[in-house]
């Protein structure tokens, strides 16, 4: 049934897929009419609509199809980007062929367009605005946009969402993912883009903002002060249309001007302001600005001039850019300096820069440099290498030579880093890389006797603007994350944020090449061209390297490489056979992983110890108390009822995938394992009789939502327990997932330490737990098809505040003694602590919570609740701390410490040494007598320089 259902989606694909051309291609030029393609679009739509059902009857197989053509190829998300794209162009017909009314009043664009076309001057045709999601654009984009499309009652709305759709590049073109081509969908749409952008509050900081972040004159040039003048417009113009009483803002409008000016313009202007006491005009400043800019480029030399005087500067040898030696940062030089000229196309960059010097083999460039007598060191014209000022060496084997003209040689001496490595000996180098990266690369040479051959393959990569470039990828199935060049980036227009990681590698210089003989013939390669040396811009982690693998090895002879079938087409990867005149080389390899720098976790050791204070609210924690406010209420019952705090809401109907594999492999775990069967099924079924879960209807199946994958967890210390999770930060196919797309809202978690001091203060003193707390709040019912209930602690927090009159002193405990979802109360008498538990029962009880687990130092607090002796029960603890280790004894009211020495036969480390201390948690400093011991000891150990593993 499966595979009949698959074979049947696959036809009607390709008949999606080759929908477009049958529509036009083979159909003549006299039948393309309107009602042909009115009747296209409506068969296309059936098509879809049968592609989908037939889609989620797929996916509700028992049987495990991931492996299926269908699965590996993603065939649904292509069948979807050309069911949109032909519906797109057939629409973009429609409205082509559909007959345009006579416009009711003749505007004044209509009798230019009259008359252009009267006099045989035809106006050229104005292309659409792009908005890319940046605030400050928006404004002239929803101005034009709307001149152009959205107030032509001419255009129907189904085209104009196209138009609208084709706009729209980035985050915003995410926004408006998979909506559905109809008239109605264009408002929806643009009220989606006027409620996220057109924010007049965001317009108006962003307008201050930009006045307050000028950018700097540093020199006398037309370019800097003309940025400046048309940066502080825009700015004031942004406050214009917000109606802001920009004349009043003269002083500090031009105060923010001048400031940063460079030293002669400032000059200039307080010349002009000596005779005058008032206060400064904006305009006054701009007039002497747009002055002084036309005085420079009236003085600038002619181009001429300029190149004869640049040349001089080029022959004695001076550059546009200064580059620092054994570091990643090239500085640019002042604009006052010539640019660098490349002698072989002539064009404005360095030589080695040049793609088609990049292209020629090592023998090529070299011959190419002697030929237009460069010299060989540094590639400049004014002087040879022996007379070479540089102190830059080759960077692969310390000669004398630049680093794109090294060959491998027999013989050639090695320079290494001031010593040689013998067979099997590592050496460790730390080279320093961009500051704003904060991390630091480490690279290993190593000496083998063979060499193998990785795998690479030419990609081709795809924004969501539709940009495409093509690279060659490394696959590394070592490597914990995928990289790409910043020239690649660059290229796809992607967008950056500085981080701080530690980036570890195994690498090592080229000094020997490696050959064998392949006798794999008739394979169509993933790299037509992997025996030709060329850049890496691309490299592809571990994660998806399961993802890429098709059905299919072929093997060669011993000691030669294989060929494995992926995605992209056969790739060659294993050993290779090393150059016998060159004797046991070294080798090049890029296993790569990123993981949290050890001095940052260290840190983590010391941050109890410390006094923290509570930090300003970010913009994005504003916003989620903002919205909690404005939206939280509680219904019939007392429950509480919460919308998510969606940053920006995305169509999450690709995450379907991945929630359904993690099913199948619990499902497959169920086949060998009846007792987690059991268990598992146990815990769903209480969320079923609980109302915490329910089937969702077939017809609404096709509502925007998010899918999220669960697995369960078993406790160490009770494995009879499972506790299921809920993972929402699964990525989807388009790597969104839904925690991605919800605001962080404010820590209001309270330090243990505090709750335990204040808790400690009570002679009477008991503890509870909040049933199931984080399912007893309600979800918003637009929200239900996103995610589980949260926001449990700010309900906490406001459920407190509502109770502050009818439960004083549980509303105080509330506030302030609860941790996660335990509650810590007490008072100094039995009765006085009996009082403050019925109040913190019925305050619970009216949001309709419960409390259970209940622990007291007295047993009257407690016997007529459980009519059981209080228990021990254990306090939680941070995150970070995987061993809980504090324990409470009711009864002796006192607290003890578990800890279990870990016997090991290792030597011990610094790490060891570091984990023995981290091990017992200790957030009050009870155990400080002992603990201060270990903790000098490790530091003793790092000041002494010792290594992590040494």
């Amino acid at each position: 049934m499966a595979t009949a259902s698959l074979k049947l989606q696959m036809v009607l694909a390709a008949n999606i897929m080759n929908f477009y051309v049958n529509s036009t291609t083979k159909v003549g030029a006299a039948r393309q009419t309107l009602s042909h393609f009115q009747t296209r679009l409506g068969i296309l739509e059936r098509y879809w609509e049968t592609f989908v059902t037939r889609h989620d009857e797929i996916l509700s197989y028992p049987d495990d199809l991931s492996k299926e053509e269908y699965f590996v190829k993603s065939v649904y998300d292509q069948t979807e980007d050309n069911y949109t794209g032909t519906k797109a162009l057939i629409l973009d017909h429609i409205t082509a062929l559909t007959p345009q009314g006579p416009a009711a009043v003749q505007t004044g664009n209509d009798r230019v367009a009259r008359s252009n076309e009267q006099s045989g001057a035809p106006l050229p045709a104005l292309a659409l605005p792009i908005f890319t999601g940046k605030q400050e654009g928006w404004e002239s984009f929803k101005q034009r946009f709307s001149s152009l499309v959205r107030d032509k009652e001419a255009i129907p709305k189904v085209a104009k969402l196209q138009h609208l759709l084709n706009a729209v590049q980035g985050p915003v073109a995410l926004r408006l993912k998979g909506m559905e081509i109809t008239a109605a969908n264009f408002d929806v749409a643009w009220d989606k883009l006027i409620r996220r952008y057109d924010n007049q509050r965001i317009r108006l900081h962003n307008a201050l903002e930009s006045l307050m972040q000028l950018p700097l004159v540093k020199s006398r040039t037309t370019d800097e002060l003309t940025n400046l003048i048309d940066r502080t417009e825009e700015a004031v113009r942004s406050l214009q249309e917000l109606r802001c009483p920009v004349h009043e803002y003269d002083n500090w409008i031009v105060h923010c001007v001048v400031r940063k000016l460079d030293a002669n313009s400032r000059e200039s202007w307080e010349i002009s302001r000596e005779e005058s006491s008032e206060f400064p005009k904006y305009c006054d400043l701009v007039l002497l600005l747009e002055r002084r800019v036309q005085s420079l480029e009236q003085a600038r030399p002619s181009a001429g001039l300029a190149a004869a005087s640049n040349q001089g500067l080029r022959d004695r040898g001076y550059g546009h850019r200064r580059v620092l030696a054994n570091t990643a940062r090239i500085e640019d030089a002042p604009a006052g300096r010539s640019g660098p000229l490349c002698d072989i196309g002539q064009k404005s960059h360095w030589i080695h820069r040049c793609f088609k010097f990049l292209g020629m083999s090592q023998q090529q460039r070299l011959e190419l440099c002697k030929a237009k007598r460069l010299c060989l060191n540094c590639l400049h014209r004014s002087h040879l290498v022996d007379k070479c000022p540089s102190s830059s060496r080759c960077l692969i084997c310390q000669d004398k030579h630049h680093t794109k003209l090294h060959t491998d040689r027999p013989g050639r001496p090695r320079h290494g880093n001031g010593s040689s490595a013998e067979e099997g000996a590592m050496s460790n180098v730390n080279a320093p890389i961009e500051e704003d990266q904060g991390g630091s690369v480490n690279v290993f040479t190593t000496r083998v006797g063979s060499d193998v051959l990785l795998a690479a393959a030419m990609v081709h990569l795809v924004t969501a603007g539709g940009q495409l470039l093509s690279v060659r990828a490394l696959i590394d199935p070592a490597a914990e994350r995928s990289f790409i060049t910043r020239r690649a980036a660059s290229q796809l227009n992607l967008p950056t944020r500085r981080t701080s990681m530690s980036i570890i590698g195994l690498g090592a210089a080229v000094s020997s090449r490696a050959g064998t003989e392949l006798c794999l013939q008739g394979l169509e390669l993933a790299d037509p061209r992997f025996g030709v040396p060329a850049r890496v811009d691309f490299v592809l982690e571990g994660d998806v390297f399961p993802e890429l693998i098709l059905n299919g090895v072929v093997k060669g002879t011993a000691g030669t490489p294989v060929a494995q079938k992926t995605v992209f087409g056969w790739i060659l990867m294993g050993p290779t056979l090393p150059d016998t005149a060159d004797g046991g080389g070294a080798v090049r390899a890029f296993h790569v992983s990123i993981e949290p720098s050890i001095s940052s976790l260290v840190s983590k050791l010391w941050e109890l110890d410390n006094v923290s204070s509570r930090p300003h609210l970010s913009e994005d924690e504003r916003r989620c108390e903002e919205l909690f406010v404005q939206t939280h209420r509680r219904d019939s019952s007392g429950r509480f009822v919460v919308r998510l705090p969606f940053a920006s809401r995305t169509d999450l109907r690709g995450s379907r995938f991945a929630a359904q594999s993690c099913l199948l492999r619990m499902e497959r775990r169920f086949q060998k394992d009846s007792k987690l069967r059991d268990v598992y099924s146990e815990f769903m079924n209480e969320y079923i009789r609980l109302g915490h879960m329910e089937c969702v209807p077939t017809q609404q199946l096709q509502r925007p939502s998010s899918y999220l994958p669960h697995h369960g967890v078993f406790r160490p210390d009770n494995p009879n327990r499972i506790r299921v999770v809920f993972n929402a930060s699964s990525k989807s196919n388009d790597g969104l997932s839904l925690n991605g797309q919800l605001l962080a809202g404010p820590k209001l978690q309270a330090d243990i330490t505090v709750v335990l001091s204040n808790w400690r203060f009570f002679e009477f003193a008991g503890t509870t737990d909040v049933e199931k707390m984080f399912r007893q709040i309600r979800v918003h019912e637009d929200d239900f098809d996103w995610q589980p209930p949260f926001l449990a602690l700010r309900v906490m927090k406001q459920l407190a505040e509502d109770g502050r009159v009818a439960y004083p002193e549980a509303s105080e405990v509330l506030q302030h003694q609860l941790y996660v979802d335990d509650l810590f109360f007490g008072a100094r008498s039995a009765e006085e602590t009996v009082r403050r538990r019925d109040e913190l029962i019925a305050l619970l009880a009216s949001a309709g919570m419960r409390l259970a687990k209940w622990a007291a130092s007295h047993t009257e607090i407690v016997e007529d609740l459980t009519g059981n002796k209080p228990e021990v029960v254990a306090l939680r603890v941070d995150e970070a701390v995987s061993t809980l280790g504090l324990k409470w004894l009711p009864r002796l009211d006192c607290f003890t410490f578990q800890f279990k020495p870990v016997l090991t036969t290792s030597p011990v480390t610094r790490r060891t040494v570091l984990s023995d201390i981290a091990r017992t948690f200790d957030p009050m400093g009870w155990l400080c007598p002992v603990l201060i011991v270990a903790k000098i000891l490790l530091q003793d150990i790092c000041i002494d320089g010792t290594d992590w593993d040494a």
